[in-house]
């Protein structure tokens, strides 16, 4: 009897439906690895001729954005699993439904922390932005793996993934703080017509730092986007887009923004005002994941003003091997003049003011956070 494989799938839970690119990944969107297989029989007719009770799946994981790096599953330890034959294909009659559920932990996505001296990056850039890529090639010099990249879209509700070249779409990435790609590939057996050999989506691999350079809006309190030809920036992700999917069980350490205004705590005024407040919900004192948080209570560098040179210098800093980051960040925003530089961690919030008339000495003040 020959077997024909006419489907691979990644499933939702329940096994409802096919998993959307831009807008579901394993491991946020469901609490399984769901795999369907559709497959049919020629010469059925043939007596004591029947279908496999199971076929067997090849799972491995791989960097996105067709970029290199170091996947969870690694050769020679990649994962083969058998997928149970389950039910009739109430889409064809003529086709076998083949299923497979498995824990995240099982094929060792299971949330531990970094490997010591690593320290894996996930990105968000605005259309045209460059300093994520300064970041991300002064990483490079050490043993690091980027965990995505993606582009903000240009307007409203446009997602930005690319199923074909392995993207996430950047509001997905963002609220799972990091993925890879999961593959599953039918291993061959005798009498086997493959028309689909393997299906590949994206599952949560959180980032040891998250970094975004775009537009911050501090008035709105939302990162945003600038649609062509309009003069009005549109809220694109709030905090509270991050913080529900963000939690305190996750390694990620650091959220970078590289945008304007929206870490801006007033503590002059009683009490505290400032979209900063809310953005704090992210550390670790308040239940979130992040040991620090850094970015500007003000206008931000652009790109090609110095914002490029600070983010490789501070990219350079964490590949040195250095973990203090709220100082490195207002160091390095220092040197650069860059004086709306602000920090959160769990000791408070922390800036960085310039000493007059001696311009390259500055003072590091901080505040408890209400």
């Amino acid at each position: 009897m020959e077997i024909s494989i006419d489907r691979i799938s990644f499933m939702r839970d329940g096994f409802s439906a096919e998993l959307d690119w831009n807008t579901e990944i394993i491991g946020l969107d469901t609490s399984t690895v769901n795999i369907e297989i559709a497959a049919s029989g020629f010469l059925a007719t043939v007596p004591g001729s029947s279908m496999p009770s199971t076929i067997q799946v090849l799972l491995t994981s791989r960097i996105s954005n067709q970029d290199s790096g170091l996947p969870t599953i690694l050769l020679p330890q990649q994962l083969i699993r058998d997928v149970p034959k389950d039910s009739p294909n109430p889409a064809d009659p003529d086709s076998t439904l083949y299923r497979l559920m498995l824990s995240i932990s099982d094929i060792g996505f299971s949330i531990t922390p970094g490997v010591s001296g690593v320290r894996n990056v996930a990105t968000v850039v605005r259309p045209g932005g460059t300093s994520d890529i300064a970041f991300l090639t002064a990483l490079a010099a050490v043993n690091s793996s980027p965990r995505g990249r993606a582009t903000q879209p240009i307007a409203p509700g446009v997602r930005t993934g690319s199923l074909q070249n392995e993207i996430p779409d950047a509001f997905a990435l963002l609220q799972a703080g990091g993925v890879e790609v999961l593959d599953a590939a039918i291993v061959p057996f005798p009498n086997l017509h493959i028309q689909s050999s393997h299906a590949w989506h994206l599952i949560r691999r959180t980032a040891d730092i998250f970094y975004y350079t775009g537009h911050g809006w501090g008035d709105r309190n939302c990162l945003a986007i600038v649609p062509p030809g309009s003069p009005q920036a549109v809220c694109w992700a709030s905090v509270s887009d991050i913080a529900s999917s963000w939690s305190s069980s996750l390694n990620l350490e650091a959220l970078i923004i590289a945008g304007c205004a929206v870490l801006k705590i007033d503590f002059s005024a009683s009490p505290a005002i400032g979209p900063g407040l809310q953005w704090a919900k992210l550390l670790t004192t308040n239940g979130g994941p992040l040991t620090a948080l850094l970015g500007y209570s003000d206008l931000a560098p652009l790109d090609a003003h110095g914002g490029d040179d600070i983010a490789s210098e501070m990219g350079a800093r964490i590949a040195g091997g250095s973990r203090n980051y709220v100082r490195d960040w207002l160091e390095v925003n220092a040197n650069h003049r860059a004086w709306n530089a602000v920090a959160m961690d769990t000791g408070g919030y922390w800036w960085v003011t310039q000493d007059v008339p001696v311009l390259t000495l500055h003072t590091i003040h901080s505040q408890v956070i209400p």
